[in-house]
């Protein structure tokens, strides 16, 4: 059986080069990689590859003649696809967690670390053996999200002696508004690591600002809108001593310069997922699903990053 494969875009840092790469690497394993649509016969199976940024349902539209097997999606963000799409999809929605997950994990320890005392480099020895940092054993901190890449982060502070909580109503029953509040008293450091959906849009806002420490650390590299921006700039400006260490933003690219007059944030440009290698890990992660797809229409080994079971109520989580 013949398959094609279709890829509406690449995303923007990976580069023409990627494409190539991944043509010659998957049409190794027998399928027909297409630039559009149009290109695939009627009633042909179809593996269709999406970034964040792709129009699912306009996809589905134009391949309507076609006949879908397989989607992937080797992101960590899934915000584009609705809950009715995953729900009534027929046809099997691999999400790429796994690709990013420690690159995201390392990025937050990383600017932590930094953040909290860059180690001192002298050209001779320093007798005063100086070394200004905060202990991150004095630190109280809250994960918004217990999934792969928060209990990554949460693994790791605790085992330098961190006080870790998590807010994960989704795998806590007990994580209710209340709880919720009383975790952000006692907060030093405010981790985002949760997937975006109409429940935690804005989760951080006004009345959550209301909440926190004066010299808190807030950190977002999962989703932008996520934190009310325009409270995140009030917020900083009436509270100089807080921090932010932000990589996502509710719309992008944004201007750095909205945030020019603040001195108390990190800005970076949604880098907290790219590292060296990654394209070749995006490819050996699409090689491995269709691969097992080919011999095994079930996908039993990916079960766990299958999309049906992200929902929940009438929620995508």
């Amino acid at each position: 059986m013949t398959y094609y494969l279709y890829r509406p875009e690449i995303s923007s840092y990976q580069g023409e080069s990627f494409r190539i790469n991944e043509r010659d690497a998957l049409s190794k394993l027998g399928i027909k990689y297409v630039d559009t649509s149009i290109e695939i016969p009627d009633g042909k199976k179809v593996i269709v590859i999406s970034t964040s940024y792709t129009k699912n349902e306009e996809i589905v539209e134009s391949l309507s003649h076609a006949n879908i097997a397989l989607w992937i999606h080797p992101n960590s963000g899934y915000d584009n696809f609705s809950y009715k799409f995953i729900k009534e999809a027929q046809f099997p929605i691999i999400l790429g967690n796994e690709i990013r997950a420690n690159a995201v994990a390392q990025f937050y320890i990383q600017s932590l670390l930094n953040h909290l005392g860059k180690i001192p480099i002298t050209k001779e020895w320093d007798e005063s053996r100086r070394f200004r940092r905060n202990l991150l054993n004095e630190k109280n901190v809250l994960i918004i999200g217990k999934g792969p890449i928060g209990s990554k982060v949460g693994h790791t502070l605790e085992t330098l002696g961190s006080r870790v909580n998590y807010y994960d109503p989704y795998q806590d029953k007990s994580h209710n508004k209340k709880y919720f509040a009383q975790a952000l008293n006692t907060t030093d450091i405010l981790i985002m690591a949760c997937s975006l959906n109409e429940s935690s849009h804005h989760i951080i806002n006004e009345e959550v600002f209301s909440l926190l420490k004066e010299e808190i650390i807030i950190m977002n590299a999962a989703r932008g809108k996520l934190i009310d921006g325009d409270q995140l700039n009030d917020f900083l400006t009436k509270n100089r001593k807080a921090f932010a260490i932000i990589d996502v933003f509710e719309k992008e690219p944004i201007e750095f310069a909205t945030f020019k007059h603040l001195s108390n944030i990190k800005l970076s440009s949604h880098i907290a997922g790219v590292y060296n290698g990654i394209n070749e890990e995006i490819i050996n992660f699409e090689k491995n699903i269709i691969r097992e797809f080919m011999q095994d229409n079930t996908l039993s080994k990916y079960e766990n990053a299958q999309m049906k079971n992200r929902l929940k109520g009438n929620l995508l989580i």
